[in-house]
C-alpha cells in the first residue's frame, strides 16, 4: 500500500512538472512570435505605433478619427474626414490622406486630400481634388499646392492664441484681432498647379501674404493666357494673349 502511495506520488509530481514545462514552452513561444496573419481584417480603427508606444499611423472612419497631436498634446476633438493620419518620430502629427462626400440642402462636396505638414505646424504641401455639386452646376479644383507659414510660429502656439481671443466679448473687437491674427500667422498660398475655381487649368504663383501674382494658364474657354496682377488681385499686365 505504502509502495503504491509512493509510486502515484512520483508520477504526479513528474506529470506536474512535464505539464508545467510545457506550458512554459508554450507560453515563451506565443511571447517570441506574437505576430498575427489574416487574409482579411474588418476594423473601424487600426493604431501603428512605435516601439515607445507613440503612434505613427491612424487608420480610422470618420467618427472615430484621431483630432490630431502636436508639441506632446493632444488637439482638442473636433470633426475629421475618415482616412490616414501620419505622426512623426516625436508623436506629431505630419500629414495625412483623407476623403469624404458631404451632402446638405442640394449641395453636393466630394473632397480628398493627401498633405505634408510643416515641422509642428499644419500643411504645406497638398494635392487635393475638391467636387461641389450645386443644382447641377460643377465647382472643381484639383491639383498641387504649395503653402507657407511664417518662420517662428507654430500650431499649437497658434491654436493658444485662438482660443485667448475667443474669450473677447466684443464680437467686432474679436474679429478684428483673430483675422489680424490669421494674416501674421496664418498659412499662405505660393503655389497652386492645376484647375482652380474658375476653371482654368495652369500655373498661379502668390506672394508672401498669399496675393495673386502671377497666372500663366489656359482659361474655360481654351484660350491660353498669362497674367501680372496688382496688389487687388486685378490684372496689370496681359504678358500674351494667342488666339
Amino acid at each position: 500500500m505504502e509502495k503504491n502511495l509512493y509510486r502515484s506520488v512520483r508520477f504526479l509530481t513528474a506529470y506536474a512538472i512535464i505539464s508545467s514545462l510545457g506550458f512554459a514552452f508554450a507560453l515563451l513561444s506565443f511571447t517570441n512570435d506574437r505576430r498575427l496573419y489574416a487574409d482579411e481584417i474588418t476594423a473601424k480603427k487600426i493604431n501603428i505605433t512605435g516601439e515607445d508606444g507613440s503612434l505613427r499611423l491612424v487608420l480610422s472612419n470618420e467618427h472615430r478619427q484621431h483630432p490630431g497631436r502636436m508639441d506632446g498634446k493632444d488637439i482638442p476633438a473636433r470633426q475629421r474626414p475618415a482616412g490616414i493620419i501620419f505622426f512623426n518620430t516625436q508623436g506629431d502629427e505630419c500629414g495625412g490622406l483623407v476623403f469624404g462626400v458631404d451632402k446638405e440642402k442640394g449641395r453636393i462636396q466630394n473632397e480628398m486630400v493627401f498633405t505634408m505638414d510643416n515641422y509642428r505646424d499644419d500643411q504645406v504641401v497638398m494635392l487635393l481634388n475638391s467636387e461641389t455639386y450645386k443644382e447641377g452646376r460643377p465647382v472643381i479644383t484639383r491639383g498641387l499646392a504649395f503653402n507657407e507659414y511664417p518662420e517662428g510660429t507654430s500650431l499649437m502656439t497658434r491654436h493658444d492664441k485662438f482660443q485667448q481671443l475667443e474669450h473677447i466679448k466684443d464680437t467686432a473687437e474679436k474679429n478684428r484681432k483673430i483675422k489680424s491674427l490669421i494674416e501674421k500667422e496664418g498659412g499662405k498660398r505660393r503655389v497652386f498647379i492645376g484647375r482652380n475655381a474658375d476653371q482654368a487649368t495652369g500655373l498661379f504663383l502668390f506672394d508672401k501674404q498669399g496675393k495673386p501674382k502671377m497666372k500663366i494658364y489656359i482659361d474655360d474657354s481654351g484660350a491660353p493666357k498669362m497674367e501680372i496682377l496688382d496688389e487687388n488681385g486685378k490684372t496689370k499686365e496681359m504678358l500674351g494673349q494667342f488666339p
